[in-house]
């Protein structure tokens, strides 16, 4: 089994999630302190970025905690086995292992890199439309 490996922080970034997948990471374990964050909005922010993920990546994810909410999540994004916040627990789960990669993958970069484009070309035709016009 070959596991692709993502920091919390990491999770923010596509094309270091995408390559988790690319690179044949057949389950993605999310590695998070959390804990830090107890009892804020960083923690359910963090587990729907897992959740994202999994749905992007086909993957299941291990959302791996240190005393918050670790989770295991199916690859269409539903979350299963959840511990609870400031409990001491553990889980143990099964989950398959994927080696397709999804079209989300291939797709997603493409269309960062066209929005970018297209904002650089508004800003350009905003800037000369703009001396066009009389003062």
């Amino acid at each position: 089994m070959k596991v692709g490996t993502i920091i919390c922080f990491e999770l923010a970034y596509d094309d270091t999630s995408y390559d988790t997948a690319l690179h044949g990471g057949e389950v993605i374990v999310s590695q998070s302190n959390t804990n830090t964050y107890g009892g804020s909005f960083q923690v359910h922010q963090q587990l729907t970025i897992n959740r994202v993920r999994a749905m992007e990546l086909g993957r299941e994810v291990i959302a791996s905690t240190l005393n918050s909410v670790t989770a295991t999540i199916d690859s269409r994004g539903r979350v299963t086995n959840a511990t609870q916040e400031f409990t001491a627990d553990h889980t143990i789960a099964t989950v398959p292992i994927r080696d397709n990669v999804n079209a989300s993958v291939y797709v997603a970069p493409v269309l960062s890199w066209a929005a970018l484009c297209v904002t650089f070309v508004a800003v350009g035709a905003a800037a000369v439309l703009s001396r066009r016009q009389p003062r």
